[in-house]
Protein backbone atom coordinates (compact mmCIF):
# COMPACT_ATOMS: atom_id res chain seq x y z
CA UNK A 1 0.00 0.00 0.00
CA UNK A 2 1.41 3.38 -0.82
CA UNK A 3 0.27 5.07 2.26
CA UNK A 4 2.70 2.85 4.46
CA UNK A 5 5.96 3.97 2.69
CA UNK A 6 6.53 7.39 2.34
CA UNK A 7 9.22 7.42 -0.27
CA UNK A 8 6.31 5.67 -2.77
CA UNK A 9 3.44 8.28 -1.92
CA UNK A 10 6.13 11.37 -2.58
CA UNK A 11 6.68 9.86 -6.13
CA UNK A 12 2.97 8.06 -7.00
CA UNK A 13 1.98 12.13 -6.14
CA UNK A 14 4.91 13.66 -8.53
CA UNK A 15 3.76 11.07 -11.02
CA UNK A 16 -0.02 12.38 -10.56
CA UNK A 17 0.95 15.89 -10.91
CA UNK A 18 3.81 15.56 -13.44
CA UNK A 19 1.67 17.04 -16.40
CA UNK A 20 -1.97 17.46 -17.28
CA UNK A 21 -4.14 15.71 -14.80
CA UNK A 22 -8.30 15.30 -14.91
CA UNK A 23 -10.00 15.83 -11.35
CA UNK A 24 -13.61 14.54 -11.20
CA UNK A 25 -15.82 14.69 -8.13
CA UNK A 26 -17.75 11.86 -7.84
CA UNK A 27 -21.22 12.18 -6.16
CA UNK A 28 -23.60 9.28 -5.55
CA UNK A 29 -24.38 6.62 -2.80
CA UNK A 30 -21.66 4.59 -1.49
CA UNK A 31 -19.04 6.48 -4.19
CA UNK A 32 -15.80 5.68 -2.17
CA UNK A 33 -16.30 2.31 -2.24
CA UNK A 34 -17.39 2.24 -5.72
CA UNK A 35 -14.85 4.35 -7.24
CA UNK A 36 -12.06 2.11 -5.10
CA UNK A 37 -14.16 -0.95 -6.59
CA UNK A 38 -13.19 0.25 -9.96
CA UNK A 39 -10.04 1.54 -9.69
CA UNK A 40 -9.16 -2.15 -7.96
CA UNK A 41 -5.71 -2.64 -5.64
CA UNK A 42 -2.90 -0.28 -6.32
CA UNK A 43 -0.61 -2.42 -8.28
CA UNK A 44 -1.76 -2.98 -11.43
CA UNK A 45 -0.21 -6.38 -11.80
CA UNK A 46 -2.93 -7.40 -8.73
CA UNK A 47 -5.21 -5.28 -10.37
CA UNK A 48 -5.24 -7.50 -13.59
CA UNK A 49 -4.98 -10.79 -11.35
CA UNK A 50 -8.50 -9.76 -9.93
CA UNK A 51 -10.05 -8.12 -12.90
CA UNK A 52 -8.26 -7.05 -16.00
CA UNK A 53 -11.55 -4.53 -16.72
CA UNK A 54 -10.30 -2.57 -13.37
CA UNK A 55 -8.98 0.70 -14.02
CA UNK A 56 -5.37 -0.23 -13.03
CA UNK A 57 -5.50 -3.17 -14.72
CA UNK A 58 -5.88 -1.14 -18.05
CA UNK A 59 -3.94 1.93 -17.42
CA UNK A 60 -1.58 1.47 -14.41
CA UNK A 61 2.11 0.25 -15.27
CA UNK A 62 3.33 0.18 -11.57
CA UNK A 63 2.04 0.39 -7.86
CA UNK A 64 3.63 4.23 -8.53
CA UNK A 65 2.90 4.45 -11.85
CA UNK A 66 -1.18 2.99 -11.59
CA UNK A 67 -2.75 6.06 -13.28
CA UNK A 68 -5.09 7.00 -10.69
CA UNK A 69 -5.60 8.34 -6.92
CA UNK A 70 -8.74 7.56 -5.26
CA UNK A 71 -10.20 9.04 -1.60
CA UNK A 72 -9.65 5.96 0.49
CA UNK A 73 -12.22 7.73 2.80
CA UNK A 74 -15.20 10.12 2.89
CA UNK A 75 -13.28 11.82 5.72
CA UNK A 76 -10.22 12.13 2.90
CA UNK A 77 -12.99 12.99 -0.02
CA UNK A 78 -13.62 16.26 2.18
CA UNK A 79 -10.00 17.35 2.05
CA UNK A 80 -9.52 16.65 -1.46
CA UNK A 81 -12.54 18.21 -2.07
CA UNK A 82 -11.31 21.57 -0.47
CA UNK A 83 -8.12 21.53 -1.91
CA UNK A 84 -9.13 20.72 -5.16
CA UNK A 85 -12.75 22.70 -5.63
CA UNK A 86 -12.00 26.02 -3.41
CA UNK A 87 -14.92 27.58 -4.81
CA UNK A 88 -17.03 25.08 -4.62
CA UNK A 89 -18.58 22.38 -6.79
CA UNK A 90 -20.99 23.32 -9.60
CA UNK A 91 -24.37 22.37 -8.23
CA UNK A 92 -26.25 23.82 -5.08
CA UNK A 93 -26.17 20.46 -3.38
CA UNK A 94 -22.59 20.08 -3.35
CA UNK A 95 -21.33 23.84 -2.52
CA UNK A 96 -21.01 23.49 1.02
CA UNK A 97 -19.46 20.73 2.53
CA UNK A 98 -18.48 20.84 6.17
CA UNK A 99 -16.66 18.25 8.38
CA UNK A 100 -19.82 17.63 10.17
CA UNK A 101 -21.19 16.32 7.28
CA UNK A 102 -19.13 13.24 7.48
CA UNK A 103 -21.23 10.60 8.45
CA UNK A 104 -24.72 12.46 7.35
CA UNK A 105 -24.99 13.44 4.09
CA UNK A 106 -27.33 11.63 1.76
CA UNK A 107 -24.53 10.88 -1.03
CA UNK A 108 -21.22 10.31 -0.29
CA UNK A 109 -18.58 12.07 -2.76
CA UNK A 110 -14.76 10.69 -3.77
CA UNK A 111 -12.19 12.58 -5.66
CA UNK A 112 -10.79 10.54 -8.32
CA UNK A 113 -7.61 12.19 -10.29
CA UNK A 114 -6.54 10.77 -13.07
CA UNK A 115 -2.93 11.26 -14.89
CA UNK A 116 -3.59 11.87 -18.25
CA UNK A 117 -0.32 10.09 -19.43
CA UNK A 118 -1.76 6.61 -18.35
CA UNK A 119 -4.36 7.07 -21.62
CA UNK A 120 -1.67 7.66 -23.73
CA UNK A 121 -0.34 10.77 -26.06
CA UNK A 122 -1.98 13.89 -26.24
CA UNK A 123 -3.75 14.79 -29.29
CA UNK A 124 -3.03 18.27 -30.34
Amino acid sequence: MLSADPAALEAHCSYLTSGTALVLCLQRPNAVKKLIDLLGPEDPKLAQAQDPFLWRAQYGTSAVQNGFYGSKSYQIAVRDMKLFFPEGLCCAECQTVEEEEVGFCPFLRSILLCQSSAFGPAIP
